[in-house]
């Protein structure tokens, strides 16, 4: 004969139902309640007396104690459900369409006394800048869009004098690349 938890559970519930412990058991279940209770105050004034500047670990508290999820589950269109996050944000999109207004782009005023080309022509990107603000990524930060992580570009340091370049011609001539 199988016992399982919940048999095994029963048992010892009947064994001490009836016995002279169930006082000690109140009285250590109240402590350990307590205990609980302290070591959780605890964690919660670590958190918010960090000075280390460092927040994530409060905001990972925070999102855990939450009932929202930062998720998007399945969509329905047309009566059939849509999984993909691809096609998820294609129903998105389309319903985002329908519900914002669509402005008269011939009626906007231009702008008087700037002349945009000369402030771009201004801007100078260099390897180290980028170089600099690659270092200051989180490493263990997810990935982008364009899927690369951020520890393979901090340690892949000669990509910087090729990204410099990117953008560089990107600022100059208004054009982002579609890679």
């Amino acid at each position: 004969m199988v016992v399982t938890k919940e048999g095994r559970k029963k048992k010892l519930w009947r064994q001490t139902k009836g016995s002279s412990t169930t006082d000690e058991n109140r009285e250590a279940d109240r402590n350990v309640k307590t205990l609980i209770r302290r070591a959780k105050r605890g964690f919660e004034k670590k958190l918010a007396d960090d000075k280390s500047g460092s927040v994530r670990q409060f905001f990972a508290y925070v999102r855990k104690k939450t009932k929202s999820r930062p998720t998007i589950g399945p969509l329905k269109k047309d009566g059939k459900l849509v999984a993909e996050d691809l096609e998820m944000a294609g129903v998105l999109n389309e319903f985002f369409i329908l519900v914002f207004t669509h402005e008269d782009i011939r009626s906007i005023p231009e702008p008087e006394d700037m002349d945009r080309e000369e402030d771009l022509d201004n801007i100078h990107i260099t390897e180290w800048k980028v170089w600099k603000k690659i270092r200051k990524l989180r490493a263990t930060a997810a990935a982008g869009p364009d899927e690369i992580r951020p520890r393979i570009l901090q340690e892949l340091e000669e990509l910087a004098g090729g990204l410099a370049l990117v953008f560089q011609r990107s600022v100059l001539t208004g054009v982002v690349p579609d890679d």
